[in-house]
């Protein structure tokens, strides 16, 4: 109960300080792990603003997240960043379809701001996880600030004990959460739906261990 509640008040801190430097407004902070929650089933048709510095110059950029093509064909979902001139920088999409699960949050460190995208990925006998964070130039490359990934098979192996590769994936997936931790969730799709932050209602999602 101890580790579970230092777990969330340091989720608040570093939230209270990645809300600041977005411009949401405080609401509603809800830290879920996996599929503690399930998905919207409610998709907002307008899109969500934020605004937030991801090219560390001093000036803010417009965060667009469009929900509105997950219930159509289509099943995904578009977050978009552009500059003060309207000027698109990066688009990154997360897609309910298996081949496109993805997640895209805001994380803060050091008093920056980043965009970061975990994706994990299962199927065929094997597990893919990988995770970039990383903040934008003026002209939009993408400056990569931390990234990693591993391959794990789903066979006999990931039940062996802590040298085991469940155990690897574990430990890939704990650090994972840690920056996660101090993330806020723009959007996530998976084969169960999709998962999102509004304005007046934060979602911090850690990924949920095998």
């Amino acid at each position: 109960m101890k580790r579970l509640y230092t777990l969330v008040l340091t989720i608040m801190v570093g939230l209270a300080l990645l809300l600041a430097s977005c411009s949401a407004r405080p609401g509603n902070i809800h830290v879920v792990e996996g599929g503690d929650i399930p998905p919207a089933t409610e998709i907002p048709m307008e899109p969500l603003v934020y605004h937030a510095d991801l090219t560390h110059d001093g000036k803010d950029e417009k965060i667009i997240v469009d929900l509105s093509q997950l219930k159509t064909e289509d099943q995904n979902a578009n977050v978009s960043v552009f500059d003060s001139g309207d000027k698109l920088l990066w688009s990154g999409d997360a897609s309910i379809i298996h081949a496109g699960n993805n997640g895209i949050y805001l994380y803060k460190e050091n008093d920056y701001t980043y965009l970061l995208t975990w994706c994990p990925w299962a199927g065929q006998g094997s597990v893919g996880l990988s995770y970039e964070i990383f903040s934008l130039s003026n002209n939009g490359d993408v400056l990569s600030y931390r990234k990693g990934e591993g391959t794990f098979t789903l066979d006999n192996e990931m039940s062996a004990g802590p040298n085991g590769r469940r155990s690897e994936a574990n430990l890939f997936i704990q650090e994972v959460n840690r920056y996660l931790e101090q993330s806020m969730l723009l959007v996530a799709a998976t084969t169960e739906g999709a998962y999102f932050s509004t304005p007046d209602n934060l979602v911090v999602r850690l990924a949920q261990e095998f």
